[in-house]
């Protein structure tokens, strides 16, 4: 039960958030993780793209090391401490 209207607000949000906080993660922090996966999965997405319409193996080469970079930091932001 929520005493005040900020805590109110944090808990309807929470309710609505499919990632769990991490211990002692503030709601306006756990947004903007929540902001960094989007744009990680939305960046993957392209790459892979990109990836599958490139003719020239060096450049497959580069686009799988950058696929590979960023799941390592969708890894660090998804794994809950």
């Amino acid at each position: 039960m929520a005493l005040n209207l900020k805590a109110l607000y944090e808990q309807m949000l929470l309710a609505y958030i499919d990632l769990p906080p991490r211990s002692d993660e503030k709601l306006d922090v756990l947004v903007e993780r929540i902001r960094m996966i989007r744009k990680c999965r939305r960046d993957l997405a392209a790459l892979a793209a990109k990836m599958n319409s490139e003719k020239q193996f060096n450049r497959k080469v580069e686009f799988n090391a950058q696929v590979r970079e960023i799941q390592e930091r969708l890894k660090v932001l998804t794994v809950h401490r």
